[in-house]
């Protein structure tokens, strides 16, 4: 399970269960590819099994490229692709907490806004639910942020 969080500007995290996780010795970057809806079957695979017995790419159908900043692949396919370095691990019951600085950002051009920052809608990214085990799309917009809370 891979939940997000977002620290400060230049930062992200994510946490993993670690009874289908096993880290790389001495691993201190890697990237965090952003799935679309599209790719569910993928990150629910990927999830599902350990690369240590066989090669998820390989299984996947999906392409790892090497990254020129970081020391870790990152998935071709995926639209948006978070590279970070590890500031921190911490343990939290069956859970491993990795806290890190963003690098670089890579995005596709086609799911892009005309301001040039990604497009929620094109995007299309999902979550998992943990208490449901459900995967749910996001993208509807709600409401504009620091306007919507605003008193009449």
């Amino acid at each position: 399970m891979i939940g997000a969080l977002k620290f400060r500007v230049q930062g992200s995290g994510f946490r993993v269960q670690g009874s289908g996780f096993s880290p790389a010795a001495g691993q201190k970057n890697g990237p965090s590819n952003r799935k679309k809806t599209s790719f569910i079957k993928e990150a629910d695979y990927a999830g599902i099994y350990s690369g240590k017995n066989e090669d998820k790419f390989k299984a996947l159908g999906l392409t790892p490229v090497k990254s020129d900043v970081v020391n870790a692949p990152y998935i071709k396919e995926f639209p948006v692709v978070l590279e970070c370095e590890v500031l921190k691990v911490v343990e939290i019951g069956l859970h491993i907490q990795f806290i890190g600085e963003i690098n670089d950002i890579k995005a596709d051009e086609n799911i892009l806004a005309q301001n040039g920052l990604p497009d929620i809608s094109k995007v299309k990214p999902f979550i998992y639910n943990s208490t449901g085990q459900d995967y749910y799309a996001l993208g509807d917009l709600l409401g504009r942020a620091y306007t919507v809370g605003r008193k009449e």
